[in-house]
């Protein structure tokens, strides 16, 4: 385990071992026998892309964390099964039959993103609501959205249940949110929209 923020190349050999074990049961296939090479830099640069984290040839604190967490393997199904340490199927789903998360590519959005709510709830302090986060076609024409986002798993509109007003947290969650999407100015309306597709700044 690393405690700072090390060069993948400077790992010892059991710990980039165990770096590229983990790698490939995400997907990022290695072959892992603790040498560092080039196989193990890209797919290592891939995985960090993908859940947004920056330094693409360094591993630190949490990175480790992240990627050596237990999955979590919703049944998206059960409104009250987990797709993150604070979020749940219901959330994402409104509680709503139609609006269940059936493709596969949708609820890997879907997990990437509640990964990154978990970091706006523990940053802000307090929990966070949802008014709407995954809408499937059907949905998205009867609220006349955009098709952009929110048919994909990677956009929801979140608010504020304790810590300071909507507009308080709508301004501070445009820092914190930075460059990793997009970013809708909603308060007036009661919520804030975020999203994963990419940087974006812009008023309901």
């Amino acid at each position: 385990m690393v405690t700072k923020d090390t060069f993948l190349k400077d790992l010892s050999k059991a710990d980039l071992k165990k770096v590229q074990e983990a790698l490939t049961r995400k997907g990022f296939y290695t072959f892992p026998d603790g040498i560092f090479g080039k196989d193990t830099a890209r797919q290592f640069a891939n995985w960090k892309r993908s859940i947004h984290m920056g330094i693409p040839d360094k591993i630190g604190k949490e990175s480790w964390a992240v990627l050596f967490a237990p999955a979590i393997v919703p049944d998206w199904g059960n409104f009250k099964s987990k797709v993150s340490k604070y979020f749940t199927v219901g959330e994402v789903s409104q509680n709503s039959r139609e609006r269940i998360v059936y493709n596969t590519v949708h609820q890997a959005n879907v997990l990437r993103l509640a990964a990154e709510l978990d970091k706006v709830r523990e940053a802000w302090g307090h929990p966070i609501g949802v008014t709407s986060w995954y809408r499937p076609p059907a949905v998205e024409r009867r609220v006349r959205g955009s098709f952009a986002n929110h048919p994909f798993g990677f956009a929801a509109d979140i608010y504020p249940l304790g810590g300071g007003s909507i507009w308080a947290f709508e301004r501070w969650l445009d820092k914190f949110w930075g460059r990793k999407g997009g970013l809708g100015y909603g308060a007036k309306k009661g919520f804030v929209h975020v999203d994963l597709r990419h940087y974006r700044r812009w008023n309901y």
